[in-house]
């Protein structure tokens, strides 16, 4: 009768764990873009899978002040309901440093910041935004820690351009370097 209870009691914060992970995953999905911005002569994609239900991973645009779209990726630390939750506050810290800066080293440098005076250096995220200006095709690039970003060229050509500062988060004083 006890391991018949015990086995209840499991399955039933099994069906909780469940919900809660579907609830996370929702509020992610409906974080992320669902379908990319569209400019004449520009062809732009986007793909979201993560490995798990949920995960640290989101992406998103912005228009900029100046008329420039700021493309953004970020990658939250950890997996699960956690690194997902990470990624809800991505979207707020790029969306607000928007708001306040004109300069993508400069919207890294405030969302770094406010990042680490939310978590402190118990978490951090690598991110790379770029600001593009979809009529002339000049961009300016800064990454945080984030893996190269591949550029596609209408030649075939492909670009890889690294970042130049570390993560978001770990660092108190990072300089933030476009490129």
């Amino acid at each position: 009768e006890q391991l018949l209870k015990q086995n209840e009691e499991l399955e039933a914060w099994r069906g909780n764990l469940e919900q809660d992970l579907e609830a996370a995953q929702r509020t992610q999905r409906s974080l992320i873009p669902a379908k990319p911005p569209e400019f004449r002569g520009w062809e732009i994609a986007a793909f979201y899978r993560p490995v798990i239900q949920v995960g640290g991973d989101i992406y998103g645009w912005l228009r900029m002040r100046d008329g420039r779209t700021l493309f953004w990726i970020a990658d939250a630390t950890g997996h699960g309901a956690a690194a997902a939750l990470l990624t809800t506050l991505a979207k707020l810290l790029f969306h607000h440093a928007n708001g306040e800066n004109d300069t993508p080293a400069g919207i890294m440098h405030a969302v770094d910041r406010d990042f680490r005076s939310i978590l402190g250096a118990r978490s951090f995220m690598t991110a790379m935004c770029v600001a593009l200006n979809v009529e002339t095709g000049a961009g300016t690039i800064v990454g945080a820690g984030h893996p190269p970003l591949l550029i596609a060229r209408g030649d075939g050509a492909i670009e890889s351009i690294a970042s130049a500062s570390p993560p978001l988060g770990l660092v108190a004083t990072s300089r933030f370097t476009e490129t």
